[in-house]
């Protein structure tokens, strides 16, 4: 997604840390397919107005580029009629033959609770007009829908309409996505932004059917004396109810992307899902509600991890080199979250010198590529840099993603630290070190003044220690919290900065390792 989000600190409290127990299910690592445990991952955009010569050009580009899985983009996240669906599932078929008849394996991308309608600002049908009681609702009131051009992949009279998952949104989406499991001859599906954006309206989700699921779970949880909570009015960390929200919000996100996965598993036992990941180890997982580390199940389910660029425009060509230290500490939270489950990650490039070294940080995590030039993700930095990589990997996927690593450091990581002490202490947003680029950019990832991960205690510590230890040259693995005690197995050393939320459980686990 590529985005530059950000929003003012609220007051100083990270008193509670929910236990995550009740929804991190002790996955060590998901049943995947064999062809997704190693790989070479590409975009591929084409629309149904493509030719049968035009499909077969595009394919046997990417199998001499050496790529052997495709990521299919055509035109899902449009506002379609049933008709018009069906219509783009003949295409999509149309597509997967020619690309498994060249040997490669194909997924399709399709958001998950974002809807666009191309002309929306104007057309009388659209998402939002024809569906508003779908929408999600910001603690401001008002619906998260925006015309325009406020993102840059929406049109300039497009409608960008965002769902609540609990709406009956939920299964329209579901029917959909089990459609291509049974009806088109895909390996799987990725679904994109399973997550609360911001852009139209803040803090969401506020809608009827969120106030319901809301105020059920409280109940249940036996928060406020048994009574359970309403939903909060006011943004404030200080406030137990918004805390509590906060995490249900998480929670809430994990549930329905595990629906959606079970069902259409149902539906086709043998494809694969593949769930994109945008925010990474800072501050976004709290706005968006999405967060990787609470993302588990046992069965056909991996990630693909966005991780982002100093520079929307330029990519990593003027990144400075405790920049790249923190690109190579993010795929190292992947590699953390996801444990013995394949991790597929983005590789944003500008130029062959940043594209490569990318890529090189990628394989060196073991984290299996997705090349893509930045911004677009279906486009590629050089078609000969990317054969000569993909070559590279492909005679060696063997020690580079299915041999075992050695790390004897482990460096713990917490989730819950980041969002209720480093919000706290005013960080808003931590993806990189560097606020100001070294040559004129518009497009640099720093946006406001205090967006630096400096000033997020637990963040900076924790990309400070991956960071010491990339420049010392000892091999370490991330530890996640939510963690499993099993995390600590083979460890000789576990170093906690700037750690100061845990639950009992964990603390536990850490006194038993000593």
């Amino acid at each position: 997604m590529n985005r530059k989000l950000g929003r003012s600190g609220l007051c100083t409290a990270w008193l509670v840390f929910l236990t995550t127990a009740a929804f991190l299910t002790g996955v060590k690592g998901a049943t995947v397919p064999e062809w997704a445990e190693s790989g070479r991952v590409a975009g591929l955009s084409i629309q149904s107005s493509a030719d049968a010569l035009a499909i077969e050009s595009a394919v046997i580009r990417l199998k001499n580029q050496n790529v052997s899985i495709v990521e299919l983009d055509t035109s899902l996240s449009r506002y379609w009629t049933d008709e018009e669906f069906q219509n783009e599932l003949n295409f999509i078929s149309l597509v997967g033959d020619a690309i498994h008849a060249e040997g490669m394996k194909v997924v399709v991308y399709y958001p998950a609770l974002e809807v666009v309608t191309p002309d929306g600002e104007t057309n009388p049908r659209s998402a939002a007009k024809d569906y508003p009681d779908w929408l999600q609702i910001g603690i401001n009131g008002k619906s998260n829908v925006f015309y325009g051009s406020k993102e840059d992949w929406v049109p300039p009279e497009g409608e960008s309409a965002w769902m609540s998952p609990n709406s009956g949104y939920k299964d329209y989406f579901i029917n959909r996505v089990k459609k291509l499991a049974s009806e088109t001859n895909l390996d799987g599906i990725w679904i994109d932004v399973p997550l609360y954006l911001d852009t139209g309206a803040p803090w969401s989700d506020m809608s009827p059917g969120a106030k319901v699921a809301y105020e059920s779970w409280s109940l249940q949880q036996g928060h406020n004396n048994g009574l359970g909570y309403s939903l909060p009015t006011v943004a404030d960390i200080n406030d137990l109810n918004f805390r509590l929200w906060l995490e249900w919000r998480h929670i809430n996100l994990s549930n329905f992307i595990e629906e959606v996965r079970s069902e259409s598993i149902q539906s086709n036992p043998d494809w694969l899902f593949v769930t994109e990941v945008y925010p990474m180890d800072y501050m976004d997982t709290l706005w968006t509600g999405l967060d990787g580390a609470r993302l588990q199940s046992p069965d056909k389910f991996i990630k693909v991890w966005e991780v982002d660029s100093v520079s929307n425009g330029q990519a990593m060509k003027y990144a400075h080199v405790e920049d790249y230290s923190s690109r190579i500490a993010m795929y190292k939270y992947a590699r953390g979250v996801d444990r013995g489950t394949p991790s597929w990650g983005f590789t944003y490039g500008f130029e062959v010198p940043d594209a490569a070294l990318g890529i090189g940080a990628a394989i060196a995590t073991k984290t299996i590529p997705f090349e893509t030039k930045t911004p677009i993700m279906t486009e590629t930095v050089d078609g000969n840099m990317r054969k000569e990589w993909y070559g590279f990997i492909k005679d060696r996927e063997e020690a580079l993603f299915k041999t075992d690593r050695l790390s004897r450091v482990g460096v713990w990581f917490s989730s819950a630290t980041r969002e209720y002490y480093d919000y706290s202490q005013g960080g808003r947003y931590g993806m990189f070190l560097q606020e100001q680029p070294p040559v004129e950019d518009p497009d640099w990832w720093a946006q406001f003044v205090g967006a630096s991960l400096i000033k997020l205690p637990h963040v900076s510590a924790w990309r400070g220690a991956a960071h010491g230890l990339h420049q010392l040259g000892i091999p370490y693995k991330c530890v996640v919290d939510p963690a499993l005690s099993s995390d600590l197995d083979g460890l000789e050393v576990l170093w906690l900065p700037s750690v100061v939320a845990l639950s009992d459980a964990r603390a536990n686990d850490i006194k038993s390792f000593v």
